[in-house]
């Protein structure tokens, strides 16, 4: 599976064409991607992107994006789509978007493990786990996965989000991505 999320994910940043780096967000560090390598970091990965152009900015904003981008670090990041931003109310998204940096940081540190988890290893434990994992968030929240068909479902304190059924890998973590806000909205 891992092979599969190695081989799309280039294909999808090559078609993406998306740094923008203008606005403040997170630029690439490791330059253009080839075919079958990964990005050296999740932040070089979210910004070749351009459907997480909302939770780069919320990541910019707090400083976060710095880990992201540092290549020592071990993360996996549970990323929300632009999409997933979108099924909110405009009230709750403008919000979201309008959280002080300081209190927004464990918010987001709420939506990353502090290790790297590839969707093998995670179906393997969910699966040990008798049909559930709970992991501890950055922020010392818990996490629980679980397996619904063929899709991972993450929940935690602020509801559930579908993240696909594998993991996009790259040089210091992996990000899934998630078709639900599963933060505080305000």
């Amino acid at each position: 599976m891992r092979r599969a999320t190695l081989l799309i994910l280039p294909i999808m940043l090559a078609f993406s064409g998306c740094n923008d780096t203008a606005s403040g967000e997170v630029a690439a560090s490791d330059g253009p991607i080839s075919q079958g390598v990964e990005p050296a970091t999740i932040a070089s990965a979210l910004a070749h992107l351009p459907e997480f152009s909302k939770m780069r900015r919320l990541l910019q904003r707090t400083g976060l994006a710095a880990t992201l981008n540092n290549p020592r670090s071990t993360v996996t990041l549970l990323a929300p789509r632009d999409s997933a931003f979108a099924q909110l109310p405009a009230e709750t998204r403008a919000a979201i978007m309008a959280v002080p940096a300081p209190q927004l940081v464990p918010k987001l540190r709420a939506m990353m493990l502090p290790r790297i988890i590839h969707a093998e290893e995670l179906r393997t434990r969910i699966i040990d786990g008798g049909g559930q994992l709970t992991m501890i968030s950055m922020a010392g929240t818990p996490i629980n996965f679980r397996i619904n068909g063929s899709q991972f479902i993450m929940s935690n304190a602020h509801g559930s989000a579908s993240m696909g059924s594998a993991d996009l890998a790259t040089g210091n973590g992996a990000i899934y991505i998630l078709d639900h806000w599963i933060g505080p909205t305000g």
